[in-house]
């Protein structure tokens, strides 16, 4: 499993989305799976930014891992672990052999930079007051998260995420040592 962390309007789903077509496999993203299935109070709170229950979360990656087969092949996770508790689940899974751990890019990019990218976006959930809560999050609780796997002994690859989407892409299999041919690219 390779996991794509990094602040909003990082680039995470473009990488993912590269990656997942170079390696011929599937990918999981908490964002979706979350617009997709809460409904309500939790869905406005999404939209705003906010975070979400990590059990919420937590139960809804199992289920598409599942789906997926993602503990039983190579898997792109985009945007998770983000909390400390998806965290502690997620290192679970890597320290019982549940998954096999490729590695954890982060990808490294200011507020500054970030908010340039989304303005430009378009998406409906991307208003101000969402994307600086976004910052806001992923300060206070996914900063801390990186440090917690480098904690537990997880290695942590940080990644440039101002270059071009091809350098972003060919220092991340670099760093994972990933060897994929370039016919796949053209796919």
């Amino acid at each position: 499993m390779i996991a794509i962390i990094g602040i909003a309007g990082s680039g995470k789903s473009t990488q993912r989305d590269l990656l997942a077509q170079q390696l011929n496999c599937p990918w999981v993203y908490s964002g979706e799976l979350l617009r997709k299935n809460l409904a309500g109070d939790q869905k406005k709170d999404l939209a705003a930014g906010k975070p979400i229950d990590d059990r919420i979360t937590i139960a809804l990656l199992e289920r598409d891992f599942k789906e997926k087969g993602a503990k039983h092949q190579e898997c792109i996770l985009d945007g998770s672990p983000r909390y400390i508790e998806q965290a502690q689940w997620f290192v679970g899974l890597v320290k019982s052999g549940q998954i096999k751990l490729t590695g954890v890019i982060h990808l490294v990019m200011t507020p500054e930079e970030a908010a340039k990218r989304l303005s430009g976006r378009g998406r409906h959930d991307d208003s101000q007051q969402a994307i600086d809560q976004r910052f806001k999050v992923y300060e206070t609780y996914t900063k801390p998260v990186l440090e917690y796997l480098k904690a537990q002994g997880i290695k942590v690859h940080n990644v440039d995420a101002t270059a071009s989407i091809e350098e972003i892409n060919e220092q991340i299999r670099q760093e994972l040592g990933l060897k994929i041919l370039v016919e796949s690219r053209s796919r």
